[in-house]
């Protein structure tokens, strides 16, 4: 069965990319992104642009960690099959 999850998880990744592969980002859809740069290397301040960038992972991280914690509730094993 995890097999099949793997699987399922691989194929899905390998058709985002293909489908995705060319498609190129939007101002409104990167904005922090284009911002940080734009900070960086338009008006040479490093500080800020790192320190957005230090904050933004920070918040990924969070909002990843939680949602990690969080599936455990979520998601209901069977007895005994749960590694």
């Amino acid at each position: 069965m995890m097999g099949r999850v793997v699987l399922v998880a691989v194929a899905a990744a390998v058709l985002r990319i293909v489908l995705f592969a060319g498609v190129e980002l939007y101002e409104d859809e990167a904005y922090y992104w284009l911002w940080s740069r734009r900070l960086a290397f338009g008006y040479f301040q490093m500080g800020y642009a790192s320190a957005l960038a230090w904050v933004l992972f920070l918040v990924v991280l969070a909002l990843t960690t939680s949602q990690f914690a969080l599936g455990q509730r979520w998601v209901h094993y069977e007895e005994g099959s749960r590694r």
